[in-house]
């Protein structure tokens, strides 16, 4: 239908708008962020709702795994758009019927969150690039791909939480997204960065 397409292709625009000026935002430092006290179980409980219906109509599987048993200090809604991304991403590559595992992890001294498909995987020479912005993997070939800057976001959120932002493959076949951030509430304050591998915006197009 030319009318549908229309649409479509106005809602692909707008998206890749409100995208560049999340990622502008970001990366000049304009982008305002509140670090308050948060229930991660509650936070992650909510997101895999958001998805639930979505994913059924493909009788996709998500299932979510918390034991971060202390309040976390984060901005909340940036957090949530972080793993909107991951799990968008994940149900993007996963086949019909499959499964989406979200896992956070308490650390000793970091929260570890982790997002687990059955897609094609990464290729191993694209697992840091995929983070880049407008980069796509190779295997998005199914007209699945988005903008090719929501991962870009979520490393500048991350890293905006003194954390840090990864991707590899499992053994077993799938890709494995994950992020690390402090667990203490004032380290997020700090200028410690974690060392290592590795939309909800202030003001959008359509405000």
């Amino acid at each position: 239908d030319y009318f549908q397409t229309i649409e479509e292709s106005a809602e692909t625009l707008l998206t890749l708008l409100n995208d560049l000026l999340d990622l502008t935002k970001l990366e000049t430092g304009k982008m305002k962020f509140e670090y308050v006290p948060t229930d991660l179980s509650i936070l992650c409980d909510q997101i895999i709702d958001e998805f639930r219906s979505m994913f059924s109509e493909r009788n996709l599987t998500i299932r979510c795994e918390c034991n971060v048993n202390k309040e976390v200090a984060v901005d909340a809604e940036k957090i949530k758009q972080v793993l909107r991304n991951l799990i968008s991403n994940a149900g993007k590559f996963s086949p019909d019927g499959g499964a989406i595992d979200v896992y956070m992890h308490q650390r000793e001294d970091t929260v570890l969150a982790v997002v687990c498909d059955q897609g094609p995987g990464v290729p191993d020479d694209e697992l840091e690039a995929v983070f880049d912005k407008f980069v796509q993997s190779s295997k998005t070939n199914t007209g699945a791909g988005g903008t090719g800057l929501g991962l870009a976001i979520c490393q500048e959120i991350i890293t905006a939480h003194k954390g840090r932002i990864w991707a590899e493959n499992r053994s077993e076949g799938g890709a494995v997204f994950s992020f690390e951030i402090p667990l203490s509430v004032d380290a997020n304050a700090e200028e410690s960065v974690l060392v290592g591998a590795g939309n909800d915006s202030d003001s959008n197009v359509n405000d």
